[in-house]
């Protein structure tokens, strides 16, 4: 439960608002979702991200999430 909460490394995610980033070629993206917690706890997020381009090849996306207090 603690790694849900605080820490993302090495982790494979695979639900819908990362396959919107990684199909994403516009400028930038903006999200809202639901992020799991653990231990059935879940906080409302907000992601913007923006795909990289090297030399015309889709490389990946930046990408940040935070929550509203």
């Amino acid at each position: 439960m603690w790694n849900n909460a605080n820490c993302r490394n090495r982790r494979l995610f695979n639900d819908r608002a990362v396959s919107k980033v990684a199909a994403n070629t516009k400028p930038f993206l903006l999200q809202t979702y639901r992020r799991d917690m653990g231990g059935g706890n879940f906080v409302l997020m907000k992601d913007v991200s923006s795909p990289i381009v090297v030399n015309g090849r889709h490389w990946g996306a930046f990408r940040m999430g935070f929550r509203q207090s």
